[in-house]
């Protein structure tokens, strides 16, 4: 699915509809820490439902359409704890929509790809059940080298069934981080140029008074 530009209507570019009522589900818990939150999270998404995800989504969509966004890309959480139910529910909804929306979901290794198992043969599951794009996010990895085996995975799945791929990059604070480089590098060297977006790159803000931005 491509979007050409010069069409009407607004876009969207990233938005977690899975995510749309999850504070809903937090209502009333007591946080101490953010490893605290993050467990949490865990044990709800745990319990999800394709259900309960694709009303969730819905309610979204409808948002969405209310206020003129007509091209939506949404990322879907794919790891071993909620399994291929996030990705199931947001299939329904986008398709239960296609007539009103342009949706595109991308796979999110939210958790990591290398040091999650079980996490890259989800991707490959969700993607055969028809999610649209394929992400990353390579700064959630052990080290520099496991970052760049978490890309190279991305583009094997991209090559696999033909898809674009939509990363988040460099999402920390850390001038060292260098992920964006590694994605430029194995998109000239896969062929992928046009295919690849890179976001959140807040990396920059650290580096950008001694880095040029190119």
């Amino acid at each position: 699915m491509r979007w050409p530009d010069g069409c009407p209507g607004l876009r969207r570019a990233a938005y977690s509809s899975r995510q749309g009522a999850d504070l809903r589900a937090c209502a009333g818990q007591r946080v101490g820490d953010a490893d605290e939150a993050i467990e949490i999270l865990w044990e709800i998404k745990r319990n999800y439902t394709v259900e309960e995800i694709a009303d969730r989504a819905s309610r979204v969509l409808v948002r969405a359409i209310d206020n003129g966004i007509s091209r939506l890309r949404t990322h879907v959480d794919v790891d071993p704890i909620g399994g291929t139910c996030p990705a199931e529910g947001l299939i329904r909804t986008r398709d239960g929509f296609r007539d009103l929306i342009d949706v595109q979901i991308v796979a999110f290794p939210q958790e990591g790809i290398v040091k999650s198992p079980g996490t890259e043969s989800l991707m490959r599951q969700v993607m055969k059940l028809g999610v649209d794009v394929v992400g990353g996010m390579p700064f959630n990895e052990a080290s520099p080298a496991d970052s760049r085996r978490h890309i190279e995975i991305v583009f094997a799945i991209a090559r696999e069934f033909d898809a674009d791929i939509d990363m988040h990059v460099d999402e920390t604070d850390d001038p060292a981080a260098r992920t964006l480089e590694v994605l430029a590098e194995l998109t000239i060297a896969n062929g992928w140029q046009g295919r690849v977006t890179a976001g959140h790159p807040v990396r920059w803000r650290a580096t950008r008074e001694t880095t040029p931005i190119m």
